[in-house]
């Protein structure tokens, strides 16, 4: 019976304490945490892939100007702005600003060689 009643005081105490304001803080914290690590560890295969591509266009076409290294940084910053680039000026060959003539056929080409492309 001791026993029992001293199960049911650390339960007691286990909740009280649980419930405190400094213990939700301290438990939603580690939650923010652990939930922006498990991201990270999603998208990194993508990141690699997006890394390879902009390296290899890179390689490609040396003679990138400034804006076009930013906008090229800018469309292998995720699979999501990848795919819309994709989309819109391979697909659809609608005009791009920054990419023209075989520039564009050449990013093009390798968005299509990458493995994003093919993988949901």
């Amino acid at each position: 019976m001791r026993r029992l009643f001293v199960v049911f005081i650390e339960i007691a105490l286990l909740v009280l304490v649980l419930r405190s304001p400094f213990a939700q803080y301290l438990l939603a914290d580690i939650q923010g945490q652990l939930s922006d690590w498990m991201l990270k560890i999603e998208t990194l295969p993508h990141q690699q892939k997006l890394a390879k591509v902009r390296e290899n266009v890179l390689h490609d076409i040396p003679t990138l100007k400034p804006y076009q290294r930013h906008y090229l940084r800018q469309v292998t910053a995720n699979k999501q702005s990848f795919e819309h680039f994709y989309r819109t000026y391979c697909m659809k060959n609608e005009i791009n600003p920054n990419f023209v003539g075989s520039d564009r056929v050449i990013i093009c080409t390798n968005a299509k060689q990458s493995e994003l492309l093919t993988q949901r």
